[in-house]
């Protein structure tokens, strides 16, 4: 989807929405990273932690806020979607930690990593063809 994003807005929307494929090559990754901290979100509302969930975020949403305050004037909207995106991989990263501190240990997030890595080398060779 990253590298294909020009294509699909294009398609979708006509060749003067193009550029907002930028936009959306970027915010894509948002996606499995909350489907990732899902994970271990719904394990801290199961074992009762509910305040430790709405304070991971809390602090994504702040950083969120933070990092677009910082950047959106000079970067415009493609900074705004970095900025959602490290919002959602803080999210992750408080989630994970808030389940190993309370003892409920799932799959490590390198595991992920393979695939992932797929799926950019595929996106990479579907694009060059």
């Amino acid at each position: 989807m990253t590298v294909l994003a020009d294509d699909i807005i294009a398609l979708a929307y006509g060749e003067a929405y193009r550029p907002a494929g930028r936009i959306l090559a970027v915010l894509i990754w948002a996606i499995p990273l909350a489907l990732l901290s899902g994970h271990y979100r719904y394990v801290l509302i199961a074992c009762d932690h509910e305040r430790l969930d709405f304070r991971s975020n809390a602090i994504g949403a702040a950083s969120a806020a933070v990092l677009g305050a910082l950047s959106i004037p000079w970067q415009g909207a493609v900074s705004a979607a970095v900025a959602l995106v490290a919002a959602a991989f803080v999210i992750l990263l408080i989630a994970h930690a808030a389940t190993r501190e309370r003892g409920v240990v799932l799959a490590s997030i390198a595991r992920v990593l393979p695939a992932c890595s797929a799926v950019v080398a595929s996106g990479l060779a579907a694009r060059s063809v």
